[in-house]
């Protein structure tokens, strides 16, 4: 088995890399991929190569934790309605869509974002379960709906 290890998940010689790799290649499956791979990493295996990248990304053995699972306070494990773009936390108020967002790493990849934010948790008897943020403050989530769809499950 041939790796290289590069010091940066989304390091554009490693896209190059695997590019110049996979030239020509008849295997269905990349193994050669950043130990945690990136979304970027992932896109490019993915959508360029058309083949299936076998090396995970740096939370998947955390998500297969049942402790990870059953937490009710992580935004994975809440329930979402998609006809109304809203999800409901474990107090079960609507954390509606607050705005989309656009960010570009200094690699140049661009990232599609969007932020929920719940109307009121000051009075919630939950939120310091539910949140690291400041009494007083909202719960807001970032979801990028591009890396959940590339995410192996």
């Amino acid at each position: 088995m041939y790796f290289q290890i590069h010091r940066y998940p989304y390091f554009t010689s490693f896209i190059e890399h695997i590019e110049a790799k996979l030239l020509g290649a008849t295997s269905l499956y990349c193994s050669r991929c950043w130990i945690s791979c990136s979304e970027q990493n992932y896109e490019t295996i993915i959508d360029t190569h058309e083949r299936t990248p076998l090396i995970t990304y740096s939370t998947y053995l955390k998500e297969q934790k049942i402790a990870y699972k059953q937490n009710p306070f992580l935004p994975q494990n809440w329930f979402y309605e998609e006809d109304s773009d809203i999800y409901l936390c474990p107090n079960n108020p609507k954390i509606s869509l607050r705005n989309y967002n656009v960010r570009t790493d200094r690699y140049g990849f661009t990232r599609y974002l969007k932020y929920y934010e719940s109307k009121d948790c000051s009075f919630c008897s939950l939120s310091a379960n539910c949140t690291l943020a400041k009494k007083e403050s909202n719960r807001i989530l970032q979801k990028n709906s591009s890396w959940s769809i590339l995410k192996p499950t």
